[in-house]
């Protein structure tokens, strides 16, 4: 049995890959207490290219272990990757881990983000705060109207 079976052609970084042994995946919990949520954890990386990384881990297990399954998460996986923005966490690998013929695991890796957002709130909310001026507001309202108005004469 080959421990890392391609999926869906071949494997970059936003083409999943298949792994039946957790030894082969090449990301490990990172830290005594890793888990940040019920299915997001911190990960470091511990084979190959990704040696020494710093990533998250989020992992769901699907019931539904379709080929038609497999290819709709590809497909976001993919689209994931290719959002590319100073402002987007970047995809780093996913993959597919086979746990029995009912279920299996799918992951998604990505950089962590190790960035306080606190000084952009508004003390006392979770609302961003910006400075902008009433001109601006005006002008967003405006647009905002005008959408909306196009939204309603189209539907």
């Amino acid at each position: 049995m080959s421990p890392i079976v391609p999926t869906l052609g071949s494997t970059g970084p936003d083409q999943p890959c298949s792994y039946n042994d957790d030894s082969y995946i090449p990301f490990a919990p990172d830290g005594n207490a890793p888990l940040i949520s019920g299915s997001v954890e911190k990960v470091r990386g511990n084979l190959g290219r990704f040696m020494g990384m710093k990533a998250v881990r989020k992992t769901i297990i699907i019931t539904n272990t379709t080929a038609s399954t497999k290819r709709l998460l590809a497909q976001k996986a993919k689209i994931l990757y290719f959002a590319r923005h100073q402002h987007v966490i970047h995809l780093i690998r996913t993959y597919f881990q086979e746990m029995d013929d009912t279920e299996m695991k799918f992951a998604v890796i990505m950089e962590r983000a190790n960035r306080d957002l606190h000084h952009h709130l508004r003390p006392g909310t979770s609302e961003v705060f910006t400075r902008t001026s009433d001109e601006q507001l005006l002008t967003a309202k405006r647009r905002r109207t005008t959408s909306t108005l196009l939204i309603s004469v189209d539907v």
